[in-house]
């Protein structure tokens, strides 16, 4: 089930500073069938919408009783406060497929992770696709059981896509792959046990040598006492 979201006509040269004060966001809707209208909509609302639909999924939106569906294209945010600032959203074709950058998830932990000490490493955090609107979803779920060892990975064309999403980027590009840890990494706690072990009978031997140095000076001062 797609987010709602209720919004209202936005008259130009309104004050937009005001409006993010009362928790109200300025936005532009536009694309397929409409003209470009400003737009205004509730903060917290907006919020709990993005939330559930991200930027590849579609939104109902209700504007004065008439309803559009969209995809949220351009999400602004204060620089200052991070808080969302503008935001566009794009009327979909429905019956005409459509290209968007659909976020990756991955699932589980990798074997190299686990039991080689391995770090994960994910080149990408989205994957290009086309599709019908409808059939976009939010997130594409990867699996990382198969990073048995440092030399395995996963690219592109290992994705299995739902029905009716079609992969439109380079199919070799690599999604997850394990890397081996460094090998400084690897040498540098018996290094630093070698070492200590190394320095410590040192350390007592100087120490044994300042004490008898130290002892050997005591008749010395008391010669010069009595003299």
């Amino acid at each position: 089930m797609s987010a709602t979201l209720q919004i209202s006509k936005r008259e130009l040269g309104a004050d937009l500073n005001k409006m993010r004060e009362q928790k109200r966001i300025p936005g532009v809707l536009y694309g397929f069938g409409i003209e470009s209208s400003p737009i205004v909509f509730d903060y917290n609302l907006f919020a709990k919408a993005y939330l559930e639909a991200g930027e590849s999924t579609l939104v109902n939106l209700d504007l004065e009783g008439k309803e559009h569906k969209v995809l949220i294209k351009d999400v602004q945010h204060d620089p200052v406060s991070d808080l969302v600032s503008h935001v566009d959203f794009y009327v979909v074709n429905l019956s005409k497929p459509i290209e968007a950058s659909i976020q990756l998830r991955f699932i589980g932990e990798a074997p190299a992770v686990k039991s080689l000490g391995g770090t994960l490493v994910t080149p990408t955090s989205k994957l290009h696709v086309r599709a019908l609107p409808e059939k976009l979803i939010k997130f594409i779920d990867v699996p990382l059981a198969n990073l048995l060892t440092f030399n395995d990975s996963i690219r592109a064309k290992d994705i299995v896509l739902p029905e009716g999403i079609e992969l439109v980027e380079y199919t070799g590009r690599t999604i997850a792959i394990v890397s081996a840890p460094r090998e400084e990494e690897i040498e540098q706690a018996p290094e630093a046990a070698a070492v200590a072990a190394e320095g410590q009978p040192a350390a007592e031997a100087e120490k044994s040598s300042a004490e008898g140095k130290e002892e050997k000076k005591k008749p010395d001062d008391k010669k010069k006492a009595k003299e």
